[in-house]
C-alpha cells in the first residue's frame, strides 16, 4: 500500500507512515530470528562513516533516533522544530528500509517493489 500511495497519489506522508510500520514489524521479526534488519545495516554504515571521516561515533540510541526522526515526527505530530527538506526522499528511504527487511526474510519482490528499486530519481 505504501508503494501504491507513493506511485499513484504521491502522498509521501502516508507512504512514510505505512512503510515505517512495515519496516518496524518486519524488523522485529528479523530480530527474533537473530537476523540483521535494515536498521542494523544503517547503524553499521553510520558507524563506518564516522570512522572513515574521523568523527566521534554516536551511540546506537542516537543513530536510531535520527533514522526514525521523520517517521516519529509524523506519527506523534511533533513537528515543532523539525525541518523536512525533501519529503519524497524521506519516503524513498523508509520504503527502501521496509523492502530491505522484506528481502532479508527471503520473500519474493512484488512488481511494485521491483519498480521502486529500478526507479531512476
Amino acid at each position: 500500500m505504501a508503494l501504491r500511495i507513493y506511485f499513484e497519489d504521491q502522498d509521501y506522508v502516508s507512504a512514510i507512515t505505512l512503510a515505517g510500520a512495515a519496516e518496524e514489524i518486519l524488523g522485529k521479526i528479523l530480530m527474533k530470528s537473530d537476523s540483521p534488519n535494515a536498521m542494523d545495516m544503517y547503524i553499521s554504515a553510520m558507524h563506518n562513516v564516522d570512522e572513515i571521516f574521523g568523527g566521534e561515533p554516536s551511540d546506537e540510541k542516537e543513530y536510531r533516533k535520527e533514522l526514525n526522526r521523520i517517521r516519529n515526527t509524523m506519527k506523534h505530530m511533533a513537528v515543532d522544530g523539525v525541518i523536512i527538506d525533501d519529503i519524497k526522499y524521506e519516503s524513498q528511504v523508509m520504503i527502501d528500509r521496509a523492502i530491505t527487511n522484506w528481502r532479508a526474510l527471503n520473500r519474493p519482490l512484488s512488481p511494485s517493489m521491483e519498480e521502486f528499486l529500478a526507479r531512476d530519481d
